[in-house]
Parts: structure tokens; C-alpha cells; sequence
């Protein structure tokens, strides 16, 4: 078993590819996307979850990815959550 960090970036689901780019570009191979129905302001829209787990060192790197997609995305904000967590690879 691992202390680890979840982070979660939510971000309105267009550009994928440029997203994933991202991630890869940055260094992270290992994420998974979540599609799921937002609401903004009262508004539904298209949103994602991207999640990534590993070492709380890679905050920075999170965030990074995460002003990355804002501004290629040109959205007002892009939401960063994260939790501690135990994983156990079985």
C-alpha cells in the first residue's frame, strides 16, 4: 500500500486531443478521463474529470497542466481538487 494524492481537474469536455497532448507533454502517462454532465450558473455542459494519481510532487505539475488547458481552452476557470489517498495495486 502507497500514500498518494489524488487530482482531479475539471474543465468543459472540448479538445481532448489537446488535453491529452498536455498530459503527455508534461511528463504524466498514467490519468484517466471521466466524462460527466456539469452545470454552470444553472447551465448543463459537457464536462471532464481528469485524474491523476501519484506523489503530492507533482501539485505544481498538476496545476501547470491545469492553466494549460485554461488558456488553450479559453475558459474562465478550470477547478483543481485534490485528496490523500491509500492505493494497493492488486
Amino acid at each position: 500500500m502507497k500514500n498518494q494524492t489524488i487530482f482531479d481537474i475539471y474543465t468543459e469536455d472540448i479538445g481532448r486531443d489537446v488535453i491529452i497532448c498536455a498530459l503527455l507533454s508534461f511528463g504524466i502517462g498514467s490519468f484517466t478521463l471521466i466524462p460527466v454532465s456539469g452545470f454552470d450558473e444553472g447551465r448543463s455542459e459537457k464536462s471532464l474529470i481528469i485524474r491523476i494519481i501519484g506523489s503530492a510532487t507533482l501539485l505544481e505539475k498538476v496545476r501547470k497542466i491545469g492553466w494549460n488547458i485554461k488558456s488553450t481552452n479559453l475558459q474562465a476557470t478550470v477547478l483543481l481538487s485534490t485528496y490523500r489517498c491509500i492505493t494497493e495495486l492488486l
